[in-house]
C-alpha cells in the first residue's frame, strides 16, 4: 500500500498541487497592491466588498465539493458509475448556481442600501459590480463539479495546469481594462468573461472523454435529489462552517470604512493563501485515506502538514512587518493590517491541524460532530468580532479567526481521544 501510495501519479499530482497553489499564490501577491494603487482605496473597497460577497455564494457548495470526490474515488475508475456521478453532480451545481444568482438579484438592494455605508454616488455602481458578481457565479459555480472529477479520479495534474491557466489569464484581463479605465467595474467584467470560458471549456473537456454509448443513456443518474439527500447534515454543516469563515468579512463591512475593509481583504486575502497551503496535501491523501484509514497515512499527513503548512504560517508571523512594507508600499494600509495578518496566520496553523481530523470525520461520516463543532464556533465568533469590531476595528476580524481555529481544534480533539480505538477499524 505504501508504495503503491507514493508512486509516480500520486508524486506527480502532489507536485503539480503545490506548483498550482505557489502559481495561483505568486500572481495574486503580485497583482493585489497593482490593483490597489491603480484602482485607489475606493475603487478597491469596492472590488473587496465584491470579493467577499462571492465567498459567501460560495457557501452553496454545501459539502458536495467533499462529497464528489469521494464517490469518484469509489468507482474504481467504471467509466459508467463515472458519468453518472458526473453528470448528476454537474446537475446539482448549476441548479444551485441559477438559485444563487437569482437569491443576490434579490438580496443586492438590502444589501447596497441597508448592510453597507455607501455615499449615493457610489450605490449604482456597487449594484453593477454585484450583478456582474452574480454572472460570474453563474458559470463559475458548475466548475466545481469538473474539479471535483479530477480530483477523484487522481488526475489532479490536469485540473492545476486549467486551474493556473484561466487564473492567471483572469488577471491579464483585468489589469488591461483598470489601466486603462480604473473603475471596479471593469475588473469585474474581466472575471466574468473568463469565468464563462473557463467553466464552457472544462465541462466540454470531460463530456467528450466518455464513451458515446454511455452518454447515449440519457436515463443514467443517480438524481440530484439524492445527492442532496445523501450529504443532508454534512452539508448543513458544512455551509455553518464556511459561514465562521466569512463572518469577520460580514460584521466588519458593515462598521468600518470601506477603505479599511479594502486594506483589509488585502491582509485576508494574504493570509488565505497559506490556508491554501494544506489543501493540496489533503486532496493528495484524501482518496488513500477513504482506501486506507490506517495510523501510517495519518501520521505521514500530519508530518506533511507541518513541515509544509504550520512552519510556513509562523515564518510568515516573524516577517510580516518587513514582507508588507515591500508588498504594498503603503505605510497607512500596513499599519492597520498587521496584527490582524498575524493573528489569522496563526489561525491557519492551527486551522491545518484541525484539518486532519477533519478527513477522518469525513471518511467517517460523522457529519453530527462536524456540525457541533461549526455551531459552536458560530455562537461564539460572531458575538466576540461584533463587539469588537467597534472597538478594535479590523483587528476584531484577526481575533475571530484565532477563537474560531481553538474553538474547532479543542472540539475535534476531546472527539478523537475519546474515540480513537474504533477510528482505524
Amino acid at each position: 500500500m505504501i508504495k503503491k501510495m507514493f508512486s509516480s501519479g500520486f508524486i506527480k499530482n502532489g507536485i503539480s498541487n503545490y506548483i498550482c497553489v505557489a502559481w495561483m499564490g505568486g500572481v495574486s501577491i503580485i497583482v493585489l497592491p497593482y490593483y490597489l494603487r491603480i484602482l485607489g482605496p475606493q475603487q478597491w473597497g469596492i472590488v473587496a466588498i465584491c470579493i467577499s460577497i462571492q465567498s459567501l455564494m460560495y457557501l452553496a457548495d454545501a459539502g458536495m465539493s467533499q462529497i464528489m470526490p469521494r464517490d469518484i474515488a469509489r468507482c474504481n475508475g467504471k467509466s459508467r458509475e463515472l458519468y453518472v456521478i458526473y453528470k448528476s453532480f454537474l446537475h446539482a451545481y448549476s441548479l444551485l448556481a441559477i438559485i444563487v444568482f437569482s437569491l443576490i438579484l434579490v438580496g443586492s438592494y438590502f444589501i447596497i442600501d441597508f448592510w453597507l455605508v455607501l455615499d449615493f454616488s457610489l450605490k449604482k455602481e456597487v449594484f453593477i459590480c454585484v450583478v456582474l458578481l452574480g454572472l460570474q457565479f453563474l458559470f463559475q459555480f458548475p466548475n466545481n463539479a469538473n474539479i471535483g472529477y479530477w480530483n477523484g479520479t487522481l488526475q489532479q495534474h490536469k485540473s492545476n495546469i486549467r486551474q493556473c491557466f484561466f487564473f492567471t489569464l483572469k488577471h491579464i484581463v483585468a489589469i488591461c481594462l483598470v489601466t486603462k479605465w480604473p473603475q471596479a467595474i471593469l475588473y469585474q467584467s474581466g472575471f466574468l468573461l473568463i469565468a464563462f470560458l473557463e467553466s464552457t471549456s472544462n465541462t466540454i473537456k470531460i463530456l467528450f472523454s466518455f464513451d458515446s454509448n454511455i452518454k447515449k443513456q440519457e436515463k443514467l443518474s443517480i438524481g440530484i435529489s439524492k445527492i442532496f439527500r445523501e450529504s443532508g447534515v454534512l452539508s448543513f454543516a458544512v455551509a455553518i462552517g464556511l459561514l465562521v469563515t466569512q463572518l469577520d468579512r460580514i460584521v466588519l463591512s458593515k462598521y468600518v470604512d470601506i477603505s479599511d475593509f479594502g486594506y483589509y481583504v488585502l491582509a485576508s486575502t494574504l493570509a488565505q493563501y497559506f490556508l491554501q497551503l494544506q489543501y493540496p496535501l489533503l486532496r493528495l491523501f484524501f482518496p488513500r485515506l477513504t482506501v486506507a484509514l490506517n495510523k501510517q497515512n495519518i501520521l505521514r499527513l500530519l508530518y506533511s502538514i507541518i513541515i509544509f503548512c504550520v512552519f510556513p504560517c509562523l515564518i510568515m508571523v516573524l516577517i510580516s512587518p518587513f514582507f508588507l512594507s515591500l508588498w504594498l508600499d503603503n505605510a497607512e494600509a500596513e499599519s492597520i493590517i498587521i496584527w490582524p495578518l498575524r493573528l489569522i496566520l496563526i489561525a491557519i496553523a492551527i486551522n491545518s491541524i484541525y484539518n486532519i481530523i477533519y478527513q477522518i470525520m469525513l471518511i467517517k461520516q460523522k457529519a453530527i460532530v462536524i456540525l457541533c463543532i461549526n455551531i459552536s464556533s458560530l455562537l461564539c465568533v460572531f458575538p466576540t468580532i461584533w463587539l469588537l469590531s467597534t472597538r478594535v476595528g479590523v483587528l476584531a476580524g484577526g481575533i475571530g479567526w484565532v477563537l474560531c481555529s481553538l474553538i474547532q481544534l479543542f472540539i475535534s480533539l476531546l472527539w478523537l481521544f475519546k474515540r480513537k480505538e474504533s477510528i482505524l477499524l
